[in-house]
């Protein structure tokens, strides 16, 4: 007989019983208001559900997040250097630039000495590369303000990005500049003492 109760059987069970009373206290519908009030707030059946319930809110709190003014909304810094700047603002999947990078490199140098239809697709690479780490930049910010949003003011963060950007475009001219002089000088002596 319990067993096909539902809880909207048992809500009007609750309000009948309720209204049944001679209003001892004068409050019994009050009292069938709250019980309904209570089983439409009920907890969720497991702690999975209510994990499950509060990471769809955190998404969407995130999602509708909207960067504060002073916070341009292309960093540079994530631009220049991807795989030191996302991880030190909590993106570490940034890190997989690096094989990106020896990857292109490796491409870039073999279009150099052997010409031919490597160039092509040393060019793919390179347009390929551009474009993934300027849609980086373009989306990380939001996310990297949104972690620390509690811990520094729009202004605050702002002038630690504007450090970056300059950090991150020296770090990034003195990479390129290295890559290219080993490249070009030192990849055939070394070749050679290898071998």
């Amino acid at each position: 007989m319990f067993a096909n109760m539902t809880v909207d059987s048992v809500k009007r069970c609750s309000k009948g019983a309720f209204a049944d009373m001679e209003n001892d206290k004068g409050s019994a519908p009050a009292q069938g208001e709250e019980l309904d009030r209570q089983a439409d707030q009920r907890e969720p059946e497991s702690k999975w559900a209510a994990f499950e319930q509060e990471e769809r809110a955190e998404f969407e709190r995130k999602r509708a997040f909207v960067l504060p003014k002073p916070i341009p909304g292309f960093s540079i810094g994530a631009f220049m250097m991807p795989p030191i700047w996302g991880p030190a603002h909590g993106q570490w999947a940034t890190i997989f630039f690096y094989p990106l990078w020896v990857f292109a490199d490796s491409i870039f140098m073999s279009a150099y000495k052997n010409g031919g239809w490597v160039i092509l697709g040393a060019v793919v690479i390179f347009i390929a590369m551009f474009v993934l780490t300027f849609l980086y930049a373009k989306t990380a910010q939001k996310p990297a303000y949104y972690r620390v949003r509690e811990k520094y003011t729009p202004e605050q963060y702002a002038k630690r990005e504007r450090v970056w950007a300059v950090a991150m475009t020296i770090i990034g001219i003195f990479v390129v500049a290295f890559a290219t002089y080993y490249n070009l000088f030192l990849y055939d002596a070394v070749k050679g003492s290898i071998s």
